[in-house]
């Protein structure tokens, strides 16, 4: 069964994130991920979605060990599925200011 993902009251359906693994399925060259979209007062939407909805509030990630054991070797090296990533929606034009898209995040 599809999920069907409302996007009502969304600033242009774009949903915000923090962590690095949407990036580093950016960088292995896939062109969506597994999500939780979380709203207060609704059930939760378990579905995929496009990294290009994606934004988050760093606008760069360091490349830490940490980083390359946990999210990078996983998903760049052994091809797995990363684990759905939870996602809340951008409801104001003013947070984007704040935001960055997904395939501008920095890896330091």
């Amino acid at each position: 069964m599809k999920t069907q993902l409302r996007t009502s009251g969304l600033v242009h359906g774009r949903l915000s994130y923090q962590g690095g693994r949407a990036v580093a399925a950016h960088h292995a060259g896939r062109v969506d991920i597994p999500v939780v979209i979380e709203e207060p007062g609704k059930p939760d939407v378990v579905t995929r979605l496009p990294l290009a909805l994606l934004y988050t509030t760093k606008s760069s990630i360091p490349r830490d060990s940490r980083y390359i054991r946990d999210v990078e070797y996983p998903t760049l090296v052994l091809g797995t599925e990363p684990p759905p990533i939870s996602v809340a929606p951008i409801r104001s034009a003013q947070r984007l200011k704040y935001v960055t898209p997904i395939d501008q995040v920095v890896l330091s």
